[in-house]
């Protein structure tokens, strides 16, 4: 049996968004392996959420996915304006289905909260798998294998000492998503007030827990709009220094259109979560429990709570500030929780964890230099508040809602991701080095480490 490992965190993600998702993915990873075995896990602790998989090759699953769903322009185009026609649809349904329950007597309220909940899963469980599961396993093989054929490539013509600005050139992105939206609202100099108030979904892609937008956050993303200090390169100035062969043109000619979903992706499950986070609220309400507190309820709970009119909050008590195991009961594919966390989970957990003592990690070169400066380990939003200019950020992965901090480092590093990743597409505005995909930075650094951070050779290590 092959050993655990780590797949990836998530931070401040609520049960119902969870479970909609571990669901998702263990169907994908089923498909593929058709293993009678437990492949994936999830283990929660302080609302953090860490995935756990083996027994699958998640590269090789992706590969199969990006082949199929991402591998000409046209395919991006047609999911973007699917899901457009997705978000009419729901902001459409949301208003009726607010005023439905608004107008219901209380007698029959839960049978109303429980039809706008049916659809609610309905779509969720569409979004979790064309919006959410399948573009992630399928863009991160497709980062792997395009960061494989262009580096050789730049190697191969000698172009290293321009590798920023091909990078830069290549990977600019079909069309804005939000970010770049509000960054242009900005130097046309909108109201601030106003984009609060129109891009408040942002706040997050989990149904329950989030924070919201602010006017600081706002103002924080108006760098993010385009790259400035240098002129990138046009389609034949690429194409005549990289002479590229019909293979590597082909993940020439995709990088516009994976790089804007990838991110595009996220904001539109921002928006569907917002339309929804309504439903949610009543839920709570009619329960007797805090909006909070709802989070810590699967999907399948909440839908039988509808159903007999009644939540079971001895659940709550047992897991509320508790740690527990999200797992997969086979054949049926059926979501159980497992509280306390069984040993065996934590033998899992320490296998895959374990790591070599270190004062070296190596990653991907996002936007290359050089700099020293003390470690600023970032495990959360409330964490960026602590950085101070010159500090390196180092985090398991990065999010809009990290901008102010990101604006202050003097660098970034993180265990996740690529070069079309936010920390690497943030590096390349802000001009600031950066190593992403380490794996392990998080657990080899801690605050006030000193580190250098070498962006050219992609390694992180301590001075």
């Amino acid at each position: 049996m092959k050993q655990w490992k780590k797949l990836f965190i998530r931070k401040n993600c609520d049960v119902p968004t969870f479970c909609g998702v571990l669901v998702t993915a263990y169907r994908e990873i089923w498909k593929q392996t058709r293993q009678p075995a437990e492949n994936l896990f999830g283990y929660f602790k302080d609302k953090h959420f860490a995935y756990y998989v083996r027994g699958a090759d998640e590269q090789e699953v992706g590969r199969i996915l990006y082949r199929r769903y991402f591998n000409r322009p046209e395919q991006i185009k047609r999911a973007y304006h699917q899901g457009l026609a997705f978000l009419r649809t729901t902001s459409q349904s949301t208003q009726i289905w607010q005023l439905r329950i608004a107008q219901a007597p209380r007698a029959n309220k839960s049978t109303k909260l429980l039809g706008a909940f049916n659809e609610f899963i309905k779509s969720f469980n569409f979004i979790n798998y064309r919006y959410s599961i399948m573009p992630w396993w399928a863009l991160e093989a497709w980062q792997h294998d395009f960061e494989d054929c262009i580096g050789q490539l730049i190697r191969k013509r000698g172009l290293q000492d321009r590798y920023d600005i091909i990078m830069a050139s290549i990977l600019r992105p079909w069309k804005l998503t939000a970010i770049g939206e509000v960054g242009r609202a900005l130097q046309r100099r909108a109201s601030v007030n106003k984009l609060v108030e129109h891009y408040q979904y942002l706040r997050s892609w989990t149904v329950v827990w989030h924070k919201p937008i602010t006017a600081a956050w706002i103002r924080s993303t108006a760098q993010i709009s385009e790259t400035q200090g240098f002129r990138l390169l046009g389609r034949t100035e690429l194409f005549k220094l990289l002479q590229p062969t019909p293979h590597d043109q082909k993940y020439l000619d995709m990088a516009p259109y994976n790089i804007f979903f990838k991110d595009w992706r996220d904001d539109f499950r921002r928006k569907h979560a917002y339309d929804w986070s309504f439903l949610f609220e009543t839920i709570a309400r009619h329960f007797s429990i805090s909006y909070t507190d709802i989070g810590y309820f699967t999907l399948d709970e909440i839908s039988n709570a509808l159903k007999n009119d009644h939540l079971d909050t001895k659940l709550l008590r047992q897991r509320k500030g508790k740690s527990f195991v999200f797992t997969i009961k086979l054949p049926r594919l059926q979501l159980r929780i497992l509280a306390p966390t069984p040993k065996k989970y934590y033998i899992a957990m320490r296998e895959a964890e374990k790591t070599q003592k270190t004062k070296t990690v190596r990653g991907i070169v996002a936007q290359s230099g050089f700099v020293t400066g003390p470690v600023k380990v970032i495990r959360n939003f409330h964490d960026i508040k602590r950085i101070e200019a010159g500090d390196i950020l180092v985090t398991n992965t990065t999010h809009p809602n990290y901008l102010q901090g990101m604006k202050k480092a003097a660098a970034f590093v993180t265990n996740e991701g690529g070069i079309i990743s936010h920390a690497a597409i943030v590096a390349r505005e802000f001009k600031k080095p950066c190593v992403v995909g380490t794996k392990i930075a998080t657990q080899v650094f801690k605050d006030g480490d000193m580190v250098e951070v070498n962006a050219t050779t992609g390694i992180v290590r301590k001075v």
